[in-house]
């Protein structure tokens, strides 16, 4: 049991010692741009009520049209969103994501505002990669991702 405990914390340190923490610079810039004031971005179109409209290609649409990258959440949530690209597949590791972040949200649970919206951008990048036989087990990230984004937000 001992053995376990040890070899999962092991597991966990060596997976924070792999991140590359290089979008710290990211990270600080956002979170100044968070606190002035919001910008209105006169491209923006009025809603309307057409219930027969399809809202992802609608999203789909006006995401191609920008450029830049956002990522939400907390700095460690950053950090895994713009390393997703980099890997072949989840192969496990976004159980050590999830587990990892819940400790880092038990320790300051008002500082993960946005970390609801970081898991549920994961979940759709993961559902927007390529499907590939190795990429199988990615549906039961994306639903645990899913989850995740949902139990942070309730309990926000």
């Amino acid at each position: 049991m001992i053995d376990q405990l040890v070899h999962s914390e092991m597991d966990l340190c060596e997976m924070l010692n792999m991140m590359r923490l290089a979008e710290q610079q990211y990270v600080k810039s956002t979170q100044r741009d968070q606190k002035s004031s919001p910008q209105v971005d006169n491209e923006d179109t009025a809603m309307t009520d057409d219930h027969q409209s399809d809202t992802a290609s609608e999203y789909s649409t006006s995401s191609s049209q920008s450029t830049s990258v956002e990522f939400f959440g907390c700095a460690f949530l950053q950090a895994v969103q713009a390393q997703m690209d980099t890997f072949p597949d989840s192969g496990g590791q976004y159980l050590e994501t999830i587990f990892a972040h819940r400790e880092i949200f038990m320790s300051l649970p008002t500082g993960h505002p946005q970390c609801s919206r970081g898991f549920s951008d994961m979940a759709y990048t993961l559902e927007q990669q390529a499907w590939k036989e190795e990429r199988a087990a990615d549906n039961v990230a994306v639903a645990a991702f899913r989850h995740e984004a949902w139990s942070i937000a309730a309990s926000l």
